[in-house]
């Protein structure tokens, strides 16, 4: 049982899970799974994200609820089962969306830098889970450097000695389990707030970076800037000159809520502004602060306004109480760069003065303090997509506020008196830019990615403020490591608790358009077994049943079946529940001769999002025909056997094919030299692939095999369609596969398959893991799938181009040999790099000769755990014998058989005898019988004992009428049977 241990304020629990958690994925997650799986992201068996509602357990308060989630979920979150691995509750917050709890990670008392897990819970329901935690299995450790001997690693690694405040400096894991310093000094010269990870085993900077926010140029007037207030874009800033700028670019504006004096005299101080980081700041003896812009307290002035109207918009009209509700601390004209910032460690802004003085221009004012924003919702907000999505949704906070007052004017530019210019050229709200490829992007590039999308649905949405409002609600349901498809996610599920879907379709259509969403994951999903041709021409009634789901209710009245005959205008008829779950069904009224019925189908929720089946209608539509079919089938694949030098083998081939109105049988037809051709029924071993078996003694070199493959369909007709004749030949050397055509008979483990990465001959060669490196700690092979008998041989060996990019000695690629079933053996080992081709022969001798019957082959890779490498290719296979040992006389009985086998029966058709062949390892009963199609015993051809070897029987059918008829033969345990065809 997980315990509670109270903090001194009351809405916050440090969540303490006990060594031997027990891992329940209980129903709630799996059925949710189930009916959505596009709002579950798993990794490894890691939950990561769920936008998904999941029931929680039940408790005797939520925070039980939650305390139970955690402990029972342990290994589904990814918490190793160590008891000091504890959860720490930073925050419980109210939301318009519900309870938001936000647990930092530790590990035997320290911080788990940058690990967290946020929940949002509502109504006993988690309607958002953000999975940021470690699943590293930490070890306790001690640091082996002092607090001081970090910092001064750090200070000489950056090459600075002045900073603006003092640095902090903390001791905690990263998320692999090293044991580090995070230490934070903010910088005077140059300014920065750098954010450095200090080894405490060595001293080692492992990572540092510079945590303010901010962009490359600034400018501010009044509302919102010179350019916007008064329409004129040939203003220019001519060095802060008053008389740049015209009267009737300043507005007179209220600043509410200013502190009251200290000593007779009134700052720039309220509840959500202030500007006391300034320095030489402002003061009046009267609460009025009129400047013109050559006075630098008239940015002091703009800072307050702006920031102060946006925090009263926040609460006043988007109705968010705790979005950064606090005084916010600026320093003005702070820095003679042309740069602003946001820091995170004194949550302070910062506006330059260089170039236009940035808090001339209200953007700029915004987009910092959009920053803020998103710092006070996610403290330390960092990981996947989090830079740029701040960026972008800074430029939309600003560029959205200036579209309020002018629409019209440069709607699609950000920062127009700032930017845009000169100094710098700004930025857009409208860059053609799409998830996830243009993350990869600059920084503010990607940022513009982010608040293009969030401006699409402005233009589109017939309430901005509600936008704004799920715009800025959004932020509580998402945490550290968020890209830009989880805040996509966390935007509807805001906008569903918010709006019930109102706005679902607007969002749903740009954020797809940009990328961030998968459409079909938010309409209806409706599921169907297209009907196929028949030939009944009676049928009256032709059933109709799909299956709809829907992460929301069902609109009934929008489940519709559209179909028509021809060209005739479609027919509309309501789907209705069978009463099986998500089942529905209609009629297509017949009966039909010599028609082509077409239809689609149509499916809603209950907040609009719509859906088609096929998704192209009514353009694409389902068809079938009704009337006496006359459409051969279709065969799309047969095996390609290649070259052999074995004189006697058995060879399995396999096939696909399909039909419009079903496949009946398909048939193996093999021959000799341009002999008889013989016929094998192939066995149907899936919905379209079919298996048959054909074997040969005896051969000589030059002898050659042709095969091909007959399909017949069900239809009254019977249709047929041969495949092309293939064929090989026995040589004394042949070719196996240099993997430019068909692919030979491989059997492929792990990631084994064909690449064009490189070959020795052609374009093609086989890899273990084609365009991408191996994976550590893995055990793969490619298999020939054929087996080998090499007793007419005393000498065989095996040719193939290799070149191996393997981690020396610790990766292995190696040529494996099993001997009649038994274990494999190592014949080719190679490990390290070598870029070149060379090619390798490997003797089989010691496997001729009658030493073995049943010989297999395969390449096999074996890495460590350490790490991966490119792989190892395998071109232009190929095997050549020598001396065959002679065989006395020609009988076929000869040569011992190594397995049971019937045939090969010849002819096939027959007229009107036919010798049935079968082969025996050792001596047997036999039994060999002929029966008709409706299975009753026509001919009892033997039943006896019969010594080992290969044996036929003739059988004269002249007394029966032309059909099909089967052949069964059984010998001990083994049966077989083929279809033979006797025609008159």
């Amino acid at each position: 049982m997980m315990r509670i241990k109270r903090k001194s304020h009351s809405n916050m629990h440090r969540y303490i899970v006990p060594a031997l958690a027990i891992f329940l994925a209980f129903p709630a997650i799996m059925a949710v799974s189930g009916e959505n799986a596009g709002t579950i992201k798993l990794k490894q068996g890691m939950l990561l994200r769920s936008w998904a509602e999941m029931n929680l357990p039940a408790g005797t308060s939520e925070v039980d609820g939650v305390e139970r989630f955690i402990s029972d979920n342990r290994a589904l979150l990814g918490i190793r089962q160590n008891s000091d691995v504890i959860l720490d509750a930073d925050r419980i917050v109210a939301t318009l969306v519900g309870r938001r709890y936000v647990f930092n990670q530790f590990a035997f008392g320290l911080p788990v830098f940058d690990a967290q897990l946020v929940m949002v819970i509502n109504d006993g329901q988690i309607i958002s889970l953000f999975n940021a935690l470690s699943s590293t299995n930490f070890k306790q450790q001690s640091p082996f450097i002092t607090r001081n001997k970090a910092l001064q690693s750090a200070l000489t690694f950056l090459e600075i000695d002045q900073y603006r405040k003092p640095p902090t400096v903390a001791l905690g894991y990263n998320s692999t389990g090293v044991l580090v310093y995070r230490i934070r000094i903010p910088g005077k010269d140059p300014p920065a707030d750098w954010e450095l990870y200090v080894n405490s085993t060595n001293g080692t900077v492992i990572s540092h970076r510079d945590r303010r926010l901010f962009i490359d140029g600034s400018g501010q007037v009044f509302d919102p800037d010179p350019k916007t207030a008064t329409g004129d874009t040939t203003l220019t800033d001519q060095n802060d000159s008053n008389a740049a700028i015209p009267p009737e670019a300043y507005s007179i504006v209220a600043l509410f809520d200013l502190d009251d004096p200290v000593e007779d005299l009134y700052y720039l101080d309220g509840p959500y502004v202030s500007t006391d980081f300034t320095e030489n700041r402002v003061s009046s003896t009267t609460p009025e602060f009129i400047f013109l812009r050559e006075n630098d307290a008239f940015e002091e002035v703009m800072v307050y306004y702006h920031i102060d109207r946006m925090q009263r918009y926040f609460q006043d009209d988007l109705q968010t109480f705790n979005a950064n509700n606090r005084q916010q601390h600026c320093n003005v004209n702070g820095t003679p760069f042309d740069q602003s910032w946001y820091s995170f460690f004194d949550s302070s802004l910062t506006y330059g003065y260089g170039g236009v003085d940035d808090a001339e221009d209200a953007d700029v004012i915004l987009h910092e303090y959009g920053h803020a924003v998103q710092d006070n919702i996610n403290p330390g907000w960092t990981g996947g997509n989090t830079d740029p999505m701040g960026e972008g949704f800074g430029d939309y906070l600003a560029g959205s506020y200036s579209l309020t007052i002018d629409s019209g004017f440069q709607p699609d530019w950000v920062f127009n008196w700032d930017g845009h210019n000169e100094f710098w050229p700004g930025r857009i709200l409208n860059a053609p830019y799409h998830y996830p490829e243009d993350t990869t992007l600059s920084l503010y590039q990607a940022g513009e990615l982010w608040s293009a999308g969030l401006i699409d649905v402005w233009w589109d949405i017939p309430d901005v403020i509600a936008w704004d409002r799920i715009v800025l609600q959004h932020h509580f349901l998402i945490g550290n490591g968020a890209l830009m498809e989880d805040a996509a996610q966390a935007i509807l599920v805001t906008e569903l608790a918010l709006y019930g879907g109102q706005y679902r379709s607007i969002i749903v259509d740009n954020f797809s358009e940009r990328g961030f969403i998968d459409p079909s994951a938010y309409s209806p999903l409706i599921v169907h077994d297209p009907l196929g041709d028949t030939e009944d021409t009676l049928k009256t009634d032709f059933e109709i049943v799909t299956f709809i789901t829907s992460s929301q209710p069902l609109d009934t009245t929008s489940l519709q079946l559209f179909w028509r005959t021809g060209e005739d205008p479609f027919t509309q008829e309501l789907l209705w529940a069978t009463g099986n779950p998500d089942e529905f069904g209609s009629i297509i009224s017949g009966p039909f001769n010599g028609d082509t019925v077409s239809y689609y189908f149509t499916a809603a929720d209950m907040v609009g999002m719509g859906t088609f089946l096929p998704a192209g209608a009514p353009t694409e539509v389902f068809v079938f025909y009704v009337g006496t079919d006359l459409v051969p089938p279709e065969i799309t694949w047969v095996d390609s056997l290649g070259e052999t030098v074995l004189r006697s083998a058995s060879f399995e081939v396999s096939a696909a094919a399909n039909d419009n109105i079903g496949v009946d049988y398909a048939e193996l037809i093999w021959r000799v030299n341009s002999g008889y051709w013989f016929f094998e029924l192939m066995a149907h071993v899936s919905a379209d692939t079919f298996k048959g078996e054909f074997s040969y003694q005896n051969l000589s070199v030059g002898d050659a095999i042709e095969y091909f493959v007959r399909v017949t369909d069900s239809s009254s007709q019977s249709n047929t369609a041969d495949s092309p004749v293939q064929g090989f030949s026995v040589e004394v050397s042949a070719e196996l596969d240099d993997f430019e055509g068909p692919i030979g008979p491989w059997v492929f483990t792990g990631e084994w398959g064909i690449t064009e990465e490189f070959s020795h001959s052609g374009s093609s060669s086989m890899e273990d893991s084609p365009w991408t490196q191996y994976a550590p700690s893995s055990d793969s092979w490619a298999q020939w799938g054929q087996t080998w008998n090499l007793s007419g041989f005393i000498q065989a060996h095996l040719t193939f181009w290799e070149k191996h990019l393997l981690a020396p000695n610790s990766d292995w690629g190696f040529l494996e040999i099993s001997a009649d079933g038994g274990p494999w053996e190592s014949l080719f080992a190679i490990t390290g790099t070598d870029p070149e081709w060379y090619m390798r022969e490997i003797s089989l001798n010691d496997y001729c000769g009658g030493v073995c019957s049943d010989l297999q082959f395969r390449f096999r890779l074996v890495t460590d755990s350490t790490g991966s490498s490119f792989g190892w290719y395998i071109d232009d296979l190929s095997i050549w014998v020598e001396n065959v040992v002679p065989i006395e006389g020609d009988e076929r009985s000869d040569q011992i058989p190594h397995k049971y086998a019937l045939g090969p029966i010849f002819p096939n058709p027959f007229n009107p005898v036919v010798h049935i062949g079968f082969d025996l390892p050792e001596d047997a009963q036999v039994k060999l019988r002929i029966y008709n199609i409706s299975g009753q015993l026509i001919e009892n051809l033997a039943e006896d004992l019969f010594p080992a070897g290969s044996h036929q029987i003739s059988f004269n059918g002249a007394y029966l009428p032309s059909g099909i008829y089967l052949c069964e033969f059984s010998a001990g345990s083994f049966t077989s049977y083929k279809k033979i065809i006797l025609i008159k």
